[in-house]
């Protein structure tokens, strides 16, 4: 690859795609880019991407597995096996491991290094699936879930330690702020987007702006002033954090907005079911870049840039 810096997309039934973020130009909101690199090997859907801080990128999948990629060469260097079930989520933690969690209710975390499973937390409830995860890139995990909870694990005691509980539906996306290491961002089939403040586990604010429709992920940008988050609705909401409101509002997708991230361009991207993934800057009222045609369901974003 002649680029430096990505989108990766996971999918249903589609290889992983990395999308060289060179070729989107101009704001031709028609534009296609057909010519993704594909990362085959899991066979049923990858439900979640991180970019590791060695540059490498990790997939979790519905097939149980998880696999560590160059992206560079597009090959999987490493499978990591032993959850029961499908994998949900995953996020990484300080330089060398990963948590993941899926609907056999359990929190697993990974050396990478070493190539092995350290840590097997459970819920503590049959219903517990864990549709999300965060790391504070400290000693914390948070696990959200779908009987209402969001679980906050100490690593070096192996437990939990506290949980969050303000939201009365499913816990959909959860995003910890690195630039302000107080702050955890939490989503729900509520309705709902709640922030909390980790340093004495209180809700400082809460903001309701989806009517009946679900916000199903975040992210942050602009020196975390400013948080996105799409819906079932196909809506991409932008929040103002320093006053908690709505400033703007996209219809961007034919159908649930199910991932976004902010790219390496410094443009937001959102992925659908629709099987589309649009490119916006997120500074200006309704400024599509580019429309890309992912031909399947997309089931997370992320980031690279080397």
């Amino acid at each position: 690859m002649n680029s430096h810096k990505y989108v990766i997309s996971t999918h249903k039934d589609q290889p992983v795609k990395v999308w060289p973020c060179d070729a989107i130009s101009g704001g031709d909101e028609n534009q296609q880019m057909l010519h993704p690199t594909s990362l085959e090997g899991h066979t049923k859907a990858v439900s979640s991407s991180v970019v590791l801080p060695s540059k490498k990128l990790a997939t979790a999948s519905w097939d149980k597995s998880i696999k560590i990629w160059d992206i560079e060469t597009s090959t999987c260097e490493k499978t990591l096996t032993g959850h029961n079930d499908e994998i949900l989520s995953m996020t990484s933690h300080k330089d060398r491991y990963l948590a993941t969690g899926g609907f056999d209710t359990e929190l697993r975390v990974w050396d990478l290094q070493e190539e092995k499973c350290l840590s097997q937390l459970k819920m503590g409830a049959e219903e517990a699936a864990v549709w999300c995860l965060a790391s504070d890139f400290d000693n914390q995990v948070f696990a959200g879930s779908i009987d209402l909870k969001i679980r906050v694990f100490d690593l070096a005691k192996e437990k939990i330690v506290s949980n969050l509980n303000a939201h009365k539906g499913h816990i959909r996306a959860l995003l910890y702020d690195h630039k302000d290491s107080q702050l955890l961002y939490s989503s729900s089939s509520d309705g709902t987007i709640k922030i909390w403040d980790l340093r004495n586990k209180k809700l400082v604010a809460t903001m309701a702006d989806f009517g009946d429709n679900t916000p199903m992920c975040l992210a942050l940008y602009g020196q975390a002033q400013y948080l996105a988050s799409g819906a079932t609705d196909g809506r991409v909401r932008v929040f103002d954090l320093r006053q908690f409101q709505k400033i703007r509002e996209w219809q961007t997708h034919a159908s649930v907005v199910t991932c976004m991230t902010v790219g390496p361009d410094g443009l937001l991207y959102t992925g659908s079911s629709d099987k589309a993934i649009r490119v916006w800057n997120q500074d200006k009222e309704d400024d599509c870049k580019a429309v890309i045609d992912a031909n399947d369901m997309v089931l997370s974003l992320s980031s690279f840039d080397k």
